[in-house]
């Protein structure tokens, strides 16, 4: 009798320490907006010309820097990586691609990337855009805001907005596990691409902080991935 015992305390203790899934938010998006969530990375990357050059194509063209970018914890914007292809011997730019988001910023909890605004006082006609603020209710107001005076929201002199210059390009990607590697692909991708075109055997979701099978139905292949996804194939 004090052996059963003792097994049901041990199996009792041993599912304790399981530990349990977060659930991860689903990523409200619009046609020209998309909120940046766990499991989501920013990935900045700005090229870099002599100066006197035209900045485009290859003319006095020195290199290129990557940011990627990915909430914490606590759900603040950190830097995941920066990476530099070569400057071919040139000196380190003054303004690197981590700071085109500015440090300031990082701190809020709330993040919002917009695809492209277009601005009436600025030479370049729309340019990307990020919000960042101290909860979900500050960015929708200031989505408002962004709506009906972009200029103002996104000033020179503005805290909570980065406007993406010219020269620079982002890219949103997201964290998903393959056959128990983590990977990072383009936000948007299919299954198929997470496979390499082979059909996978399962997918697990993360459905109210419990892994759970997607259900695949008609072409697999093109099922559409959210970030935090298991894959085995």
């Amino acid at each position: 009798m004090r052996l059963v015992l003792l097994s049901v305390v041990l199996i009792c203790l041993s599912c304790a320490k399981q530990p349990v899934p977060t659930p991860a938010p689903v990523a409200k998006s619009a046609t020209d907006y998309l909120d940046i969530r766990p499991g989501i990375r920013l990935s900045v990357e700005k090229a870099y010309y002599a100066p006197g050059s035209k900045a485009k194509g290859l003319d006095g063209f020195l290199g290129t820097q990557v940011a990627a970018f990915g909430l914490a914890p606590n759900l603040s914007l950190r830097l995941l990586s920066l990476d530099s292809k070569p400057f071919q011997g040139a000196a380190v730019p003054k303004i690197t691609a981590d700071q085109l988001v500015p440090s300031h910023m990082r701190n809020e909890r709330a993040f919002r990337f917009f695809y492209a605004v277009t601005f009436a006082r600025s030479g370049r006609p729309s340019a990307s855009v990020l919000l960042a603020a101290k909860s979900i209710r500050q960015i929708e107001e200031l989505t408002a805001q962004l709506k009906a005076n972009p200029d103002d929201v996104c000033s020179p002199l503005s805290r909570q907005c980065a406007v993406f210059p010219e020269g620079s390009t982002v890219s949103i990607m997201m964290e998903v596990v393959v056959n128990g590697a983590p990977k990072v692909v383009i936000w948007g991708s299919a299954l198929g691409s997470a496979t390499g075109g082979q059909p996978a055997t399962l997918l697990e979701r993360n459905i109210s902080g419990r892994f759970e099978p997607v259900k695949l139905y008609g072409d697999t292949l093109r099922t559409p991935l959210l970030p935090g996804d298991r894959v085995s194939f």
